[in-house]
């Protein structure tokens, strides 16, 4: 987002405990190459701009006390590892991926920790002393995170609702004849949906009332994720998925120079012809933002820098996951193993859309909050962002295409495409039930 600081804060909150001098959150994956100095200032910026009134109502996923202030920054650190991770395997369009190297020296530079507040930016802050090199601490904005989180957890449960073309009154027939009024109507798929987006709505209107009230309000915050042990594994990847979105676009920013001139060479001609001049910064460094979370999030499975243990995606389209069965031993190997990835890189591949698509629906629901409220400066500023999403779907349909050409089987289909709908529809449901009928 567009949020930036020039100066680290220096001042802390009054009655804040700062941590201690030698306390901060490593790096699993760059350890050697992590900046320490850095570290330890994100670790006290992170309580020096915490929010007291929107901590309160945070609830227990938020912890402020500063003992447990490296539990509360340990999910963003890792999410920056995976955000270097993505950036150093995602392909150039005018050449391969960067490798580890320059990932190796953006980690010496670049420090990430969480910014309680009920702000709806994340915020770079240019550490970088006379004479030195570049260095930056990057905010991101604890509230923006978990909404997109809860948003994006539910978005299967949208697709199954919207994608179906009966009307309710037909479905509830259905469900009658079928099932009768005992439990298994209420287990039903479609019932279970339908709780699962009313639960998604008072999560919502809890968030938008936080924010509305700049945290100033007794009401907590309704989580739409379960926190049972059952889904914490799953629910632990959609944090992060979010989180490794937000910083990788602000990496984009870091990496191509803060508020550089746009080149237009990270994105393809006939899409950056379209992009109007004043918001093409801001779309490229979405697009990026989005592939960096896409090669995130396959090869996640990789937890170390080591050559021998990343993924080759060459295997796909050489044992053709879908062809017919090799007669040779090895052959039929490299093929069952290519038909075993299918599955769970094709949901890794959703993983990254629903990131994307759940920042931009959470920027529309913001700014039709802020309108609604007569904050209208803060309103077009967040409307200029949800601006962005139709050009970076059209970059993510360009690069899941070719993606799919290399894996030799497809990854971009109507299912995928009907997403971006289903979320609109669900953002529509929001703004006129949930906004508008709201008290000003």
């Amino acid at each position: 987002m567009e949020g930036r600081a020039q100066n680290p804060l220096r001042h802390h909150n009054q009655g804040t405990q700062v941590p201690e001098a030698d306390e901060y959150v490593s790096s699993h994956l760059f350890p050697s190459d992590q900046n320490v100095e850095l570290a330890k200032e994100a670790m006290i910026l992170s309580v020096a701009f915490a929010d007291v009134s929107f901590l309160r109502v945070a609830g227990p996923h938020l912890p402020y006390n500063a003992t447990r202030a490296v539990e509360r920054n340990r999910p963003v650190r890792d999410a920056l590892d995976n955000v270097l991770k993505g950036f150093a395997f995602s392909p150039r369009r005018d050449g391969p991926a960067p490798g580890w190297q320059p990932a190796q020296e953006l980690a010496a530079r670049v420090e990430a920790f969480s910014y309680p507040s009920t702000a709806a930016e994340c915020r770079v802050i240019d550490y970088s002393a006379v004479g030195d090199d570049p260095r930056y601490l990057v905010a991101v904005s604890a509230f923006v995170q978990e909404f997109m989180s809860h948003f994006m957890w539910a978005i299967p449960a949208m697709r199954r609702r919207y994608a179906s073309d009966r009307n309710e009154r037909e479905i509830m027939a259905d469900l009658i004849e079928c099932h009768g009024l005992g439990e298994e109507f209420y287990s039903h798929p479609y019932m279970v949906d339908l709780r699962e987006l009313r639960k998604l709505d008072e999560c919502i209107e809890s968030y938008l009332r936080v924010w509305v009230t700049n945290g100033k309000t007794s009401s907590p915050l309704v989580h739409a994720i379960p926190s049972n042990k059952e889904w914490m594994a799953e629910a632990s990847d959609i944090y992060a998925a979010c989180a490794v979105f937000l910083l990788a676009h602000e990496l984009q920013h870091i990496q191509g120079g803060h508020f550089m001139e746009s080149s237009g060479e990270v994105l393809p001609a006939w899409l950056v012809r379209r992009i109007p001049d004043d918001i093409r910064n801001e779309v490229e460094c979405d697009c990026m933002a989005f592939s960096c979370t896409l090669y995130s999030l396959l090869h996640r499975s990789v937890d170390r820098i080591d050559y021998a243990d990343i993924l080759d995606f060459r295997l796909f389209k050489e044992a053709r996951p879908f062809g017919r069965t090799r007669l040779f031993p090895r052959a039929r190997r490299r093929q069952r193993v290519a038909r075993e990835s299918v599955d769970p890189l094709g949901h890794r591949v959703q993983q990254a859309i629903e990131a994307a698509l759940s920042f931009y629906a959470a920027m529309d629901i913001l700014a039709a909050t802020a309108r609604r409220n007569r904050r209208m400066e803060e309103a077009g500023r967040l409307e200029r962002v949800v601006e962005r999403r139709e050009y970076v779907q059209d970059y993510v349909a360009w690069t899941l295409e070719g993606v799919g050409e290399d894996w030799g089987f497809p990854v971009w289909d109507r299912v995928e495409a009907d997403a971006f709908l289903h979320v609109d529809t669900y953002v529509k449901h929001v703004k006129e039930a949930l906004i508008r009928r709201s008290r000003r």
